[in-house]
């Protein structure tokens, strides 16, 4: 399954994980999911989401290329037509401040991710907002953490910490607050257009969901 058919089937079967979560009419019901989450909690830096960087060939390649944009409406490396990954290495090549913030393992505010460590807010999934979806309108603050590096297998992973370290290489926890440089100036507006992405050998570009 490839494209948007894969897209749409893993949206549905994530919704059907959230099912549970979803207010109803029931006070009952509503007491209980009160219970679940905390309606005014948000991630750290008040995203809405927030993602790792998901690695392969032991962290030498970022992997989540179909999906992920910059601010300004790039993918995270250039994808010529014809496919090929050749200039992988060269991440955020077109966002010069994100490639900045990326070098010293500083969060920096991004279009789209997905990966295989994220964080959202449960608020707007419970209260039936948002949903998880293929192709519709939406508009949430998105956090890329630089500091955060995955993979998908344990034999990667290990590559992937020895190349990209680990959290505690980049982040000093002791500290009570984060230092000006670190706060991210949230940007509202979306970037005038974004690559579309509908395979490797199509990229094009159009006008940003609102």
């Amino acid at each position: 399954m490839h494209g948007a058919n894969r897209i749409q089937a893993l949206a549905e079967l994530r919704n059907m994980a959230l099912r549970p979560l979803k207010s109803t009419t029931s006070s009952e019901s509503s007491d209980k999911l009160a219970e679940i989450y905390a309606s005014d909690a948000h991630v750290n830096r008040e995203a809405h989401m927030t993602c790792a960087f998901d690695w392969i060939f032991n962290g030498t390649a970022f992997y989540d290329a179909w999906v992920s944009r910059s601010l300004v409406g790039d993918t995270f490396f250039e994808i010529p037509h014809d496919g090929a990954w050749t200039y992988a290495k060269d991440l955020f090549w077109s966002d010069p401040d994100a490639r900045q913030r990326l070098e010293a393992y500083k969060p920096f505010q991004i279009y789209s991710c997905r990966g295989g460590m994220a964080a959202l807010i449960a608020a707007s999934f419970a209260d039936d907002t948002v949903e998880f979806r293929a192709s519709d309108p939406g508009s949430w603050e998105v956090l890329a953490v630089p500091a955060v590096n995955v993979a998908y297998f344990d034999e990667e992973a290990v590559g992937t910490k020895m190349m990209r370290g680990y959290v505690g290489d980049h982040v000093e926890q002791s500290r009570p607050s984060l230092a000006q440089d670190e706060i991210v100036q949230w940007q509202s507006a979306p970037p005038p257009m974004v690559k579309c992405l509908p395979s490797f050998q199509q990229p094009s570009w159009t006008t940003p969901l609102l």
